[in-house]
């Protein structure tokens, strides 16, 4: 199993979870939310196949990549307008904002070592449009 079957395999956990603990919530944002993450999760079941076979091209990933990392900065700014209208206008779930405040952190970590990996495999200049460079441990 590569390492990067097993880093992705942690965002995928993490996306599951996030979408398991918003199942129930009716909230405009929440629904958004679900949306991008529901996309996230299909990229990623087409993404992790690929990430097993024995000759890995970087043409065969960059898209899903791409949109994993874009998802990823959707994601996590729709949920601070979710987190800030729990905390402010006291709409919504302040225990599923407490339990994404901790999730979506994890995820990024998550992507921040692939991000590395990447790098370390395919080289800065190769993966510089397909991962956003504050995901790389040089621009951070």
């Amino acid at each position: 199993m590569s390492e990067l079957f097993q880093l992705y395999s942690l965002v995928y956990d993490h996306n599951q979870k996030a979408l398991i603990e918003t199942k129930n919530i009716n909230h405009p944002l929440i629904q958004i939310l679900r949306e991008v993450l529901t996309e996230q999760e299909n990229v990623l079941k087409e993404l992790l196949p690929k990430l097993n076979q024995a000759s890995l091209l970087i043409n065969d990933i960059k898209e899903p990549i791409t949109i994993l990392y874009h998802n990823y900065d959707i994601v996590h700014s729709i949920f601070r307008a979710y987190e800030r209208a729990v905390k402010w206008m006291d709409k919504g779930n302040l225990s599923t904002a407490n339990y994404l405040n901790k999730l979506l952190p994890e995820m990024k970590v998550s992507l921040e070592q692939v991000g590395d990996t990447l790098e370390t495999m395919f080289g800065f200049e190769t993966i510089k449009y397909v991962v956003p460079s504050f995901y790389l441990s040089k621009a951070r």
